[in-house]
């Protein structure tokens, strides 16, 4: 479901799968290289999105869990993952252990700061809601420490959105 090319090492690509965890290839352009899977935690965790810093090519997030349908094979997840040192190591970010679908991640800059931006979906499943507390359009300035929702809103219900992209002019779509 994720896929982004190293931004230090550009024959490197990273992917995230559903039901797959997270892995890279360290020399995508080579027909004998091989795909590695990152550690057994990722073999838990449902990688649906990736991003890395456009301001800090060594940092980069892993978004967590599948908000798409409502079957029993949606995968709730562990929020945002982060990694300061091209993926080497990862930690969660504690801000979003109740971000149980990540739809998309994008960062922007603004100003001199990289702000992320967070598609947290809620899904209805087993008879209940999952995630409902704690979704939506979010913005952090802080690098994940803090988060606030920042819409779009039909009445007062936030909606939840499946993916955006930044254009050329800055803009989120």
């Amino acid at each position: 479901r994720g896929l982004v090319w190293d931004k230090i090492n550009s024959n490197k690509v990273w992917a995230g799968g559903v039901t797959g965890g997270l892995w890279y290839n360290d020399n995508i352009t080579s027909t004998s290289s091989s795909w590695v899977h990152v550690s057994g935690l990722w073999s838990n965790l449902n990688v649906t999105c990736i991003a890395f810093d456009p301001q800090n090519d060594g940092i980069m997030y892993i978004g967590t869990g599948e908000g798409f349908g409502t079957t029993a094979s949606t995968s709730r997840g562990a929020g945002i993952w982060k990694s300061t040192d091209t993926g080497k190591t990862f930690a969660q970010i504690s801000s979003t252990k109740d971000f149980y679908y990540i739809n998309d991640i994008v960062i922007r800059k603004e100003s001199s700061t990289s702000v992320l931006y967070v598609a947290v979906d809620a899904i209805f499943f087993g008879g209940q809601w999952n995630g409902l507390s704690d979704y939506g359009l979010k913005r952090s300035i802080n690098g994940g420490t803090s988060w606030s929702t920042v819409g779009p809103k039909i009445s007062t219900v936030n909606m939840a959105i499946a993916d955006f992209e930044i254009g050329s002019n800055g803009r989120i779509w």
